[in-house]
């Protein structure tokens, strides 16, 4: 069976960073650009740093120059004019800009370190407590030498003027000077009594600034073996045994200002002045997670940093009157798993999305400098400003950053496209865990509404919102609420317009109300509860009850296809359900999952019904037929699914993945081959059948057969029609007849204008005739 969905890309990610692999600034020119680890190290995207946009990306391969399936991620990355060079496993990895050239094996135990030292690449294992020296051009190995083997590598770095002299740290806080041409060690320094995090060079000849794990940041003079300064940014409340106290990077300031910034896995940033050797500023939780670089751009004023696990590159400028960093520019992604996407509507080119990162964010699929994260300042009451502010005013010992001013995370959305140019209604309506309020947004703006929709009466029952879908006229939202009510709001003023009720009880379920689904004429709309197992189905403007459909289990998921009266329900007993809703019956049951069903989606066309499950798969079954065509295997179980409009892509949130994953639609530009049983058709191409008595039509494309159908239209339309008469005119120069006195011949030429139009019309006439 052919993959009828194949993986694409993963939208949403800017800097996820890598458990061992740091970002690099590469300076080209005028221009500088941040290269940026993501997926876990399996992928590097490139960015612009002058407009933080994304210029390239590659992706990680194992050395073969394709991906075979080993879990080799990125250890260490260097580039070097159009030369990147990626530590992958125990192999260099060498791409010309973005693509793959080869990979040079020397090593048997996974490479830790490289740099980049003018035209040689030294690598260094620390496993295997060896440094190779390679030609950056050639990859031919010009040494190959061994640490001693209680020498651990953490760090390398290459003093200014250094002629073939490279700094190496160890985890034990010793220091040593190698010369790597020959391969020999010329000076062990005395130890610093902390593991070696990271060595920078200082702009003052004979300096390096070594970072160790304890927080604290030595100046070293290294031809006199001699420590200058010794700074101390170790949090005064945590153990320092704390492993987030360790020094994550170093930069120094080269615009003609004595200025050293580090930072920490707590995510602060130090600002020294080392002509005072005092701490001028410090900025808390800059990524809250932690930083992974710091680094100032040469002779500018701007600092790069990007985090660990907040998925944000940011830009800083020093022109502040206190010395502190300010955001110049940013580019942010999830720095937590989405839970919920759904397309914006009938665009098949952005995505929303709202997960446990407490955000709503609108992904491009075209350009991701279009990516939008919406403003949440009518419901917590502080602006972009604020927020900062809130961050600088943090205390010393902040650890975390106080969440609780933005909205709880995302449990469902609901998204309507009718009234996207009216500015008076809201088309976003979002709820969130443990909040009875569904929340209003505007998809242009990327802000809030000015209504939070809440039911009448039922606040002090503490009860939640659990699942909303907008109609299709875009003028009501209705809401399902965790004590079994149906609740409908209008999107204009956000009044409350009325409740759904059954003729046997005052709730419309038994059970909070797990599931809503509109119908493409948006007349109808069906609900779904966990407790009393019943889809039932109601009209959206009398708010009365249609008809009842018991499924025998509770139902999980219910979807409701635009363009067919189907509807899908996700049950308890971990089959899907498909009912005819003009008749209420069954029409198929599909089997497949193992665990919990998490969401459900139609194709456009009503060919496929796609699942999704807590074992980690997700399953594509082919309607008319009653078979699966896709059983996909994930790393992580999907949690919500989305297919885009024109039906390119599908979209998929995955447990413990910040980032959306993008399939595409196999089955538009090659045919997809599916099992029936005793044979196999393949779409795309007609099965001709062996009985005279049926016609067989050919392969031709549908504008060819409509041609024929209006045939006779067309030839009407295109007929020849006899042209009018044209007027005789005399010549320019009238002829003359030649005698004693000349004179004018004009009988002569009206004979021969008659014959000559008599002989034009002949010939108009046999056209037609040659065209029938």
């Amino acid at each position: 069976m052919r993959d009828l969905f194949a993986p694409y890309r993963r939208l949403g990610l800017v800097c996820d960073g890598s458990p061992s692999c740091r970002p690099f600034v590469q300076r080209r020119g005028a221009a500088s650009f941040a290269w940026c680890p993501i997926r876990g190290g399996r992928a590097v995207h490139v960015y612009d740093v002058e407009k933080l946009q994304l210029v390239g990306a590659l992706e990680v391969v194992n050395g073969s120059g394709e991906d075979n399936g080993e879990d080799e991620t990125l250890a260490a990355l260097r580039v070097r004019d159009d030369t990147a060079f990626l530590a992958v496993g125990s192999k260099v990895c060498v791409f010309e800009r973005t693509r793959f050239r080869s990979a040079w094996v020397r090593h048997k135990r996974p490479v830790d370190l490289i740099e980049v030292i003018g035209s040689v690449l030294l690598s260094i294992s620390s496993e295997e407590r060896r440094m190779v020296c390679w030609e950056a051009e050639s990859g031919v190995v010009v040494s190959d030498s061994y640490f001693t083997a209680d020498f651990h590598p953490t760090a390398v770095a290459h003093p200014d003027t250094y002629l073939n002299k490279v700094l190496v740290g160890a985890k034990d806080g010793r220091l040593q000077l190698w010369n790597f041409q020959k391969g020999t060690m010329i000076y062990n320094f005395s130890s610093f009594g902390s593991a070696i995090m990271v060595i920078a060079s200082a702009p003052v000849l004979d300096v390096m600034a070594i970072g160790l794990a304890d927080g604290s940041v030595t100046l070293l003079h290294v031809r006199e073996d001699r420590v200058l300064l010794e700074l101390e940014s170790i949090r005064k409340s945590i153990a320092s045994q704390d492993p987030r106290n360790g020094i994550t990077s170093l930069s120094f300031r080269t615009d003609g200002h004595d200025i050293l910034v580090t930072s920490n896995g707590f995510g602060d940033l130090f600002t020294w002045d080392l002509a005072k050797k005092t701490m001028a500023q410090r900025t808390p939780l800059v990524h809250p997670e932690g930083v992974a670089m710091a680094e100032f751009l040469p002779r500018q004023p701007i600092l790069v940093s990007c985090g660990l696990k907040d998925n944000t590159l940011r830009v800083h400028i020093f022109d502040t009157p206190s010395g502190a960093p300010r955001i110049l520019r940013y580019r942010s992604g999830f720095s937590r798993p989405p839970t919920r996407i759904r397309f914006c509507g009938r665009d098949s080119r952005q995505i929303i999305c709202g997960g446990h990162d407490r955000e709503i964010r609108i992904i491009s699929l075209i350009r991701d400098s279009q990516n939008t994260v919406f403003s949440q300042s009518l419901f917590t009451g502080k602006s972009g400003a604020q927020k900062r502010k809130r961050l600088l005013d943090l205390k010393p010992d902040a650890t975390t950053v106080d969440l609780t001013s933005l909205l709880p995370p995302v449990v469902d959305l609901a998204v309507g496209d009718t009234r996207r140019r009216d500015s008076e209604y809201s088309n976003v309506v979002t709820i969130h865990q443990g909040r009875p309020g569904a929340y209003l947004w505007r998809l242009e703006v990327a802000n809030s509404f000015h209504k939070v929709l809440l039911p009448l009466g039922d606040l002090a029952n503490r009860l939640e919102a659990r699942s909303v879908v907008v109609s299709r006229c875009g003028n009501y939202a209705v809401v399902g609420y965790s004590n079994g009510k149906i609740h409908s709001f209008n999107l204009q003023s956000g009044r409350h317009v009325g409740e759904f009720l059954c003729h046997s009880s005052e709730c419309a379920h038994a059970g909070p109300v797990s599931a809503l689904a509109l119908d493409g004429a948006g007349d109808w709309f069906a609900s779904a509860g966990i407790e009393d197992t019943q889809v039932r189905i109601w009209t959206l403007r009398s708010r009365g009850l249609v008809d009842t459909i018991d499924c025998s289990c509770g139902v999980q998921v219910l979807v409701w296809s635009r363009t067919a009266d189907l509807i899908a329900a996700g049950c308890d007993d971990l089959q899907v359900r498909v009912f005819d809703a003009e008749t209420r019956r069954l029409a198929r049951k599909f089997s497949g999952p193992t665990a919990t069903i998490t969401d459900m989606i139609f194709s456009e066309d009503v060919r496929w019904l796609i699942c999704s499950s807590l074992d980690a798969s997700i399953w594509a079954w082919d309607l008319v037929a009653g078979i699966p065509l896709q059983k996909i295997h994930c790393i992580a179980p999907a949690v919500s699914l989305a297919m885009s409009p024109d039906s390119r892509f599908l979209a998929t949130a995955h447990v413990g993945i910040s980032g959306v994953d993008l399939w595409s639609n196999v089955s538009l530009i090659s045919p997809v081959v599916t099992d029936l049983g005793e044979s196999q058709t393949e779409w795309g191409q007609t099965k001709v059948s062996e009985d005279e008595a049926l016609i067989c039509l050919s392969g031709k494309p549908p504008s060819y057969w409509t041609t024929l159908s209006h045939l006779e239209v067309y030839r009407r339309r295109h007929r020849v029609v006899k042209p009018k008469d044209e007027n005789e005119e005399a010549p320019f120069f009238l002829p003359t007849v030649k005698a004693l006195k000349p004179d004018f011949a004009v009988g002569h030429v009206q004979e021969k204008n008659k014959v000559d139009s008599s002989e034009r019309h002949s010939n108009k006439e046999v056209i037609p005739d040659l065209l029938a």
